[in-house]
């Protein structure tokens, strides 16, 4: 999927990671249909967003080592809540190399796909994560 469809939103929350490990965090719409998600942490809402098909939003952030971000997430009458950054997502994520972490969330009819990379779906990389409620 391609971040370049005009769609993309992104958000940075920090200022330049000095000790800390910077991640890039993406979550990408590959419903055929809109989905509403509204993202947070402890110390930041993100606020509400509106994601069309291949949409993706994007933000990255300075990781303290106990960072958590949660999403609730609504297509049409589905819903789901989804700890979108946490210490699976560490550990699925992490690429273990110096430099900005990046880690992907795909939305799906099925559920939802957490990846350290963006290849095109279905791939051995997307691992699948949580169905719908």
């Amino acid at each position: 999927m391609s971040f370049s469809n005009g769609y993309t939103y992104a958000m940075s929350i920090d200022s330049p990671c000095i000790i800390l490990t910077r991640w890039h965090m993406f979550i990408v719409n590959g419903i055929n249909e809109n989905v509403a998600l509204h993202l947070r942490s402890k110390d930041d809402d993100l606020g509400n967003h509106t994601l069309p098909y291949n949409g993706s939003y994007d933000w990255s952030f300075c990781d303290t080592g106990r960072t958590l971000f949660w999403s609730e997430i609504w297509w049409g009458s589905k819903y789901q809540n989804l700890n979108v950054f946490d210490a699976n997502t560490w550990k699925m994520c992490d690429k273990g190399k110096f430099g900005t972490q990046h880690c992907y969330w795909l939305i799906r009819p099925e559920g939802f796909y957490m990846g350290r990379f963006n290849d095109p779906f279905p791939s051995g990389s997307w691992h699948f994560e949580k169905p719908w409620a």
